[in-house]
Formats: structure tokens, sequence, C-alpha cells
């Protein structure tokens, strides 16, 4: 449990409450802090090139499995499925071997 001193209230030290908290006049150019002249920061330019590193690593990948379905394509429809004769379990057909 924890200790409280005794004058404690419950209620905030009053150096930290504001003397009028609806006294503030703020205008919309205190808000606004992007200007034209600001530009792209460092920020943005970091994560655009990370989105252009996987967009990059994205469409290779995608390259590369297409690649090798039309490569396993090739050889499924070789009858010797590149080898220099057809490999045929004991128990099977050659047209169904795989």
């Amino acid at each position: 449990m924890r200790s409280r001193p005794d004058d404690y209230t419950g209620a905030p030290p009053p150096e930290t409450e504001p003397s009028e908290p609806n006294s503030y006049d703020f205008g919309v150019t205190d808000m606004v802090t992007d200007t034209p002249e600001d530009g792209i920061g460092r920020n943005e330019w970091i994560s655009y090139a990370l989105m252009v590193v996987g967009w990059f690593i994205l469409i290779r990948s995608v390259s590369s499995f297409v690649r090798a379905r039309r490569t396993e394509q090739v050889v499924l429809a070789s009858p010797d499925r590149g080898l220099g004769m057809a490999v045929v379990a004991d128990d099977e057909q050659p047209a169904r071997a795989v």
C-alpha cells in the first residue's frame, strides 16, 4: 500500500492548476506546422525508399515463383523428366509416373 502524506487532500497542488484555462487564443497559423517551404523531410524520404525496396522484393519474388512454376510444367511435360531415361517405380505405369 502506498504511503500518503498526512496533509493529502486528493486535489492537485495549486501551482499546477491554470489560472484561466479558456483564456488561450490560438490562431490557425499557430497550429499549422507543414508549410510549402518545408518540402519533404528525411522521414518521408526514408519511407519512400523502404516502399520502393519492398515493391522490388515483392515483384522479384512473384517473378521467381512464376519462373519456377513454368520450369515445373516443362519438367512434368517431358517424358523423361529431364533425365536421360524415365524414372518409374516398380509398381507404377510409365504414363502415371511423376
